[in-house]
């Protein structure tokens, strides 16, 4: 019989949060918020992470896996577009860099796109 298999499950998972503002700085609820990874691992949809603005224009990602990412903030989006690389690319200066470590909390202001 072959060799058992031994699988060892950890979390490590890591939370983003903060606050979307408009180009005057006032809060913007509503706007979706979406972590991208690197370009080399964009294939793998498991590591984007979105949220939504509360009406304070404050979001909170979760399950977060560690690594770099950036993070953008859109005020309207069709849903799943920025698993497009196409769509991605014409907002590529936009997002702003976001290094997530284990079981960490990181917390940022990003300007909406509008």
């Amino acid at each position: 019989p072959p060799s058992p298999i031994q699988v060892m499950l950890r979390s490590g998972a890591a939370v983003v949060e903060g606050i979307v503002r408009d180009a005057a700085g006032r809060p913007v609820s509503g706007a979706t918020t979406v972590l991208v990874p690197p370009p080399a691992r964009r294939q793998n949809r498991t590591l984007y992470r979105a949220g939504k603005s509360d009406a304070s224009g404050r979001f909170r990602i979760t399950g977060v896996a560690p690594g770099d990412y950036e993070l953008f903030a859109w005020q309207s989006i069709p849903e799943g577009a920025y698993y497009n690389s196409r769509f991605l690319g014409r907002y590529q200066d936009r997002g702003r860099p976001a290094r997530v470590t284990q079981n960490s909390t990181s917390t940022v202001e990003i300007p909406v796109i509008p």
